[in-house]
């Protein structure tokens, strides 16, 4: 692939490969990942933990400040420091959950417990994006039609909306799914008393 784009800013035709910005990103991401697994940078990653979580923290900061960018839209300019910001967002997670697990019990409990209900939980994610999205509409006095974005309102996210898209598509599917855990044990539990 990486041959392909080469080619192609050279001026040499390159038939049945298109290959954007986005699917650079996918393929770098993926090799990035590979790379990260197979040549152990979590023991050279693991000395040096605390001044490499605040590089890339000051590294997701300054991506989301300076060379923000969108999958919709990706352009070739924003895929590298879009990369170098992905790779920096996905060691915090990785080191942040590693500390997490090992500390304490409850949090690898409930990193398991969210891993096992993936989809219901993406289920709900989506959903609480429409609860924010009516909120957006009632605030600004939006037609309804605006509640079929997909899967945010585009305008607005960037305003500073995407803290309420970021708190209520956590907390959302987390009440989500426990309510429903809880009321699926109650209903099997008075149903199987039935039977006894």
């Amino acid at each position: 692939m990486l041959l392909s784009v080469l080619m192609y800013f050279k001026g040499i035709p390159v038939i049945n490969i298109y290959c954007g910005a986005k699917e650079l990103l996918a393929v770098s991401c993926m090799m990035a990942g590979y790379l990260y697994k197979s040549y152990s940078i979590e023991k050279y990653v693991g000395k040096y933990s605390a001044y490499i979580l605040f590089l890339c923290a000051l590294l997701v900061i300054l991506g989301s400040l300076y060379w923000n960018g969108e999958m919709i839209d990706l352009k070739w300019t924003h895929t590298i420091p879009y990369f170098i910001s992905a790779v920096a967002g996905s060691v915090i997670v990785m080191k942040v959950s590693k500390y997490a697990i090992e500390k304490t019990h409850y949090i690898s409990h409930f990193i398991a417990n969210i891993g096992n209900k993936t989809l219901e939980i993406l289920t709900w994610h989506f959903l609480s994006f429409k609860l924010v999205s009516l909120v957006i509409i009632a605030c600004y006095g939006l037609p309804m039609k605006h509640l079929a974005e997909f899967p945010v309102m585009t305008p607005y996210h960037a305003q500073g909306w995407w803290v309420l898209y970021f708190i209520t598509g956590i907390a959302v599917p987390v009440f989500g799914t426990t309510c429903t855990d809880k009321l699926k044990r109650f209903i099997s539990s008075r149903f199987l008393s039935l039977f006894r």
